[in-house]
C-alpha cells in the first residue's frame, strides 16, 4: 500500500505545531465563550443571555411524554406538574419542596 501526501496537513513538526497551537486558542476561546454565556455572565456584570434568565419563545413548547408535563413552583416553595387527561382537562400534581 501506497501512503500518500495528504497536501492540507502540514509537512514539518513546527507547521503542524502552529498550526495546533491556532486550532488549541480557537477552541479555547469558543469554549469560553460557550462558558460564560451558560453561566450567564457578560464584562458589564450583567445577566445577558437567555440561558440565565429564562426562555422567550414565539413557538409552541411541546411535551411529548405523557407522563412529564410543565413544572412550576408556588411561593411557598412546592412544586407542582401541570398535565393534561385525554379530555383535555388539566391536572395539578403536588411535588414537594424538593425539585424533580
Amino acid at each position: 500500500m501506497k501512503i500518500r501526501q495528504n497536501p492540507i496537513f502540514p509537512t514539518t513538526p513546527i507547521e503542524l505545531v502552529r498550526e495546533l497551537s491556532v486550532l488549541w486558542r480557537e477552541l479555547a476561546t469558543s469554549l469560553n465563550a460557550l462558558l460564560v454565556a451558560f453561566q450567564g455572565l457578560d464584562t458589564s456584570g450583567g445577566n445577558q443571555n437567555r440561558w440565565g434568565s429564562g426562555v422567550d419563545t414565539t413557538d409552541d413548547v411541546i411535551i411529548d411524554d405523557s407522563d412529564a408535563g410543565l413544572v412550576l413552583k408556588s411561593p411557598d416553595g412546592d412544586y407542582w406538574r401541570v398535565q393534561v387527561t385525554n379530555a383535555g382537562a388539566l391536572t395539578v400534581t403536588n411535588l414537594g419542596a424538593t425539585k424533580p
